[in-house]
């Protein structure tokens, strides 16, 4: 038998490869760590509104929770192809879909699904022309011409179906109190059936909730005039 002769490089060999090992551990656990951090910043940026069913005082039935569905929807961010360097939204905002109809429950369902805000909508008006204005709430008092009125002096203008709406929206934090953070109300009239002039007028609603979070970060309270 022969001898094994002893080679020198192995110290050597050895170290380099416990350094490497060192060294793929350090990059690994590094990155695991910057994408902690990156979570957590994304995670602190997300706040969530819990969108409850559809209050309807208005004179025609409408489908409430397809209504709420729609709005949910609408707070879904759009896929946009992100330009290099462009900073992202610093307020993202996810729509939860809630339950209940009333504010009592609806906050504690909103507080289960760890929103930060409800979103109240109450369809208070939705009519055809041929239907009567309906009378002022108290304490307010109904100011211009009806907008459906020229239909209703001429048929012959109306080739597709229209009609008129009204949504009133408040968006309010989660927590004693119920903090208002908007208060305001849409209304007009569309060529379109009951359910697409309502969804106009959430779809008016998404957007001013969006840029009152966004501008505001979701901190300052405010109620339009």
């Amino acid at each position: 038998m022969f001898a094994r002769v002893p080679d020198d490089r192995e110290p050597s060999m050895t170290i380099i490869t416990r350094i490497t090992i060192s060294v793929l551990l350090t990059i690994a656990l590094g990155s695991t760590t910057l994408q902690a951090q990156q979570d957590d910043k994304t995670q602190s940026n997300v706040v969530r509104i819990g969108i409850p069913i559809m209050e309807n005082t208005s004179t025609r039935t409408i489908n409430r929770k397809q209504q709420r569905d729609w709005l949910v929807r609408g707070f879904q961010p759009e896929k946009k192809k992100k330009k290099k360097g462009a900073q992202s939204d610093t307020v993202q905002i996810e729509a939860v879909a809630l339950d209940s109809d009333s504010p009592g429950d609806a906050i504690r369902e909103a507080r289960e699904k760890n929103c930060e805000y409800i979103l109240y909508t109450n369809l208070v008006e939705l009519r055809e022309p041929g239907d009567p204005r309906p009378p002022a709430q108290p304490n307010t008092a109904s100011v211009g011409r009806d907008p459906l009125s020229v239909y209703n002096s001429d048929p012959t203008t109306m080739h597709d179906p229209v009609h008129y709406a009204q949504v009133d929206y408040r968006l309010e934090r989660v927590g004693p109190g119920s903090e208002a953070l908007l208060a305001s109300s849409v209304s007009g009239q569309e060529h379109s059936d009951e359910n697409g002039t309502v969804e106009r007028l959430l779809f008016l609603i998404v957007n001013s909730v969006k840029s009152e979070l966004r501008e505001s970060g979701g901190a300052r309270p405010r109620s339009d005039p």
